[in-house]
Parts: C-alpha cells; sequence; structure tokens
C-alpha cells in the first residue's frame, strides 16, 4: 500500500470519527447525541448538542451513569475521576477533538437546566 494514502485514509477516518456523534442516554431514557463532549466536572458533563448552540453542562443526575459506564467507558472513567477529585476532566470528544478543555474554544457554557 501506498505510504501517502495510508497517512491520508487514517487522517480521513480521526476527521470523520470526530464529527460522529457521541450518544449519551439520559435518565428518562432518551438517548441524546452530542457533536462535542469538553469536561466531565464535578457537577456534570459539558456538552454541545449541534455546532450552533452554546456548551452547558448536563448534570450526572440527568445522565444513566449506568447504561454510561458501558456504553461510553472513557466518559465514565471521567465521571468517576471527577466526582473522586472535584477536579475537571477534560474529555476533547467530537468536534472538540484535540482541545484540552472548554475554555480553549469558542463556545461559551450555560447550565442546563431542561427538566
Amino acid at each position: 500500500m501506498n505510504k501517502p494514502f495510508t497517512v491520508l485514509s487514517v487522517f480521513l477516518l480521526s476527521a470523520l470519527s470526530a464529527l460522529a456523534g457521541i450518544k449519551i442516554k439520559g435518565a428518562n431514557g432518551t438517548e441524546i447525541e452530542f457533536v462535542a463532549l469538553f469536561d466531565a466536572k464535578p457537577a456534570g458533563l459539558v456538552a454541545l448538542d449541534s455546532s450552533d448552540s452554546s456548551a452547558v453542562t448536563i448534570p450526572w443526575a440527568k445522565i444513566d451513569l449506568t447504561a454510561l459506564k458501558t456504553a461510553q467507558p472513557e466518559i465514565n472513567k471521567a465521571y468517576e475521576k471527577a466526582v473522586a477529585t472535584q477536579k475537571d476532566q477534560p474529555l476533547g470528544m467530537g468536534i472538540a477533538n484535540g482541545m484540552l478543555s472548554l475554555s480553549h474554544g469558542p463556545f461559551s457554557p450555560q447550565t442546563f437546566s431542561k427538566k
């Protein structure tokens, strides 16, 4: 296989996976697809549900933590560490891939309060 083709293929796959949505199941059973996950904070998950919206903090009580453990183990690990240490854990998933935290991006956080 041609090396430049291999490098291009890896780059394209990486870019496509960054654009793919991240599905999180809510405590009410509804699955929501996010375009970016920035941080796991002790208070909740900082996420973006569309590229034209603002980032929100979703309280952990609004997330199905049992489903998170099996469906999204990386996010679950960050959740557990954030709660145990009371420190933010960067995720940088989806279009936030490569960002160290929300403070390094163009999105303004707000608290998610939908019931």
